[in-house]
């Protein structure tokens, strides 16, 4: 009996070690291993580890992975707090190559409570355009010609011309119509400041949900207008001079702020993939645009401002709210 006991604690003692390990895991993965020449992919490297473990991620000396891969940009780190105490820390990396080739990815190395940790290897396969040099026409430079004339070149100046002469009767209709009338009108307000700031960005959405210019491959428009309604309604939902904030300064500002946290990580997951679209080229997927307009749209809901409720009369059973009127999108 007691040789038994002693052969299951240098079990247990030989085992605690490679247990111990497993408290940290290391993933890598790529959104897409086969690209064309000077396409992106998204390379993803996430962390899990026990709350009170600092994690270090690596820095790529001068924006490149491997020789040949070049890193276009970097999102923060991304942390969700998991079960037993421990968190994922997620970082994404946008990469694109210049050079057609089978790339190998080594393990990637990053610290973890003062220790080095690894990922498994990825590869790449980057593709290029291929050129029937044998059915090319090469042809001599042609000699100095004198340009014939083209009345457009003339436009220019007729233009000024015109428009000059189109402000000059402006000004002067305006003074005849005004002016002389008794007195300068009053501006009208612009309609959607006389609509609540929810209410005037579930419109918004509505429209550019209707128009669906994703669908035409118009990525960079549509999450430009989509973020520029919520910028909008952030303007006067919270007061602050969202038009002129980065994304990050945005994040910063709700991070703060306890009554939204709930939809944080939805806003942040919106406005990097609008960020990679706008400036990194990127081409989301349907789904990914579907599920963008859906964070919109949670977003305004989940922070509009609270309805007082009415007591003295009786509820509508016909009422519904706006996210009933609309369409699953």
């Amino acid at each position: 009996m007691l040789k038994r006991i002693q052969i299951l604690l240098l079990i247990s003692l030989l085992a605690w070690p490679a247990v111990r390990g497993q408290d940290i895991v290391v993933e890598a993965s790529l959104d897409s291993s086969l690209i064309w020449i000077g396409n992106p992919t998204t390379m993803r490297l996430s962390v899990s580890a026990p709350r009170d473990v600092p994690v270090e991620f690596p820095a790529f000396e001068s924006d490149t992975i491997v020789q040949g891969i070049q890193v276009l940009r970097q999102s923060p780190v991304d942390t969700v707090l998991l079960d037993n105490d421990r968190l994922r820390l997620r970082k994404y990396y946008l990469l694109t190559s210049f050079d057609a080739a089978l790339y190998y990815i080594p393990p990637i190395q990053l610290k973890a409570g003062g220790k080095n940790y690894e990922s498994g290897h990825l590869s790449l396969k980057v593709i290029s355009f291929e050129v029937d040099t044998a059915s090319m026409e090469l042809f001599d430079i042609k000699g100095i010609e004198k340009p014939p004339f083209v009345i457009w070149d003339y436009a220019l100046p007729i233009g000024l011309v015109l428009g000059i002469a189109l402000l000059l009767l402006l000004t002067y209709y305006l003074y005849k119509r005004f002016y002389k009338s008794g007195g300068v009108k009053e501006a009208e307000p612009d309609p959607e400041l006389l609509l609540p700031p929810h209410v005037a960005a579930l419109q918004a959405l509505d429209r550019i949900k209707s128009e669906k210019i994703w669908t035409e491959g118009k990525y960079k428009l549509f999450y430009t207008q989509l973020t520029d309604v919520l910028r909008k309604y952030m303007e006067r939902r919270f007061e602050i001079s969202a038009m002129e904030l980065s994304s990050s300064e945005i994040l910063d500002f709700f991070r703060k702020n306890r009554d939204a946290q709930p939809i944080y990580e939805a806003l942040k997951q919106l406005l990097m993939l609008a960020d990679f679209v706008k400036f990194a080229k990127f081409q989301p997927l349907e789904s990914e645009n579907q599920k963008a307009l859906n964070h919109a749209y949670d977003f305004v809901d989940k922070t509009k401002p609270e309805e007082p409720l009415n007591t003295e009369s009786e509820p509508n059973p016909k009422a519904s709210t706006p996210l009933q009127d609309r369409e699953s999108v």
